[in-house]
């Protein structure tokens, strides 16, 4: 993963607008410190999403602001 690239376009990557939807199975990795998204808002492109796909990993994340 190229994390440097995340976090030089980071603003861009939380913006991005998909209007297809992916019926598979998802897992949502987000660092305990990082910002929280809700649910609804996965729900618009992972229709099948469920709170039990979404992992938060203790201490880890940072929230730009």
């Amino acid at each position: 993963m190229n994390v440097s690239s995340i976090k030089k376009n980071y603003f861009e990557i939380i913006g991005f607008e998909n209007e297809e939807e992916y019926h598979g199975k998802i897992l949502v990795l987000q660092g305990e410190k990082s910002h929280r998204w809700d649910l609804n808002i996965f729900k618009k492109n992972f229709p099948k999403i469920t709170s039990n796909d979404i992992k938060i990993i203790e201490k880890a994340g940072f929230l730009y602001f």
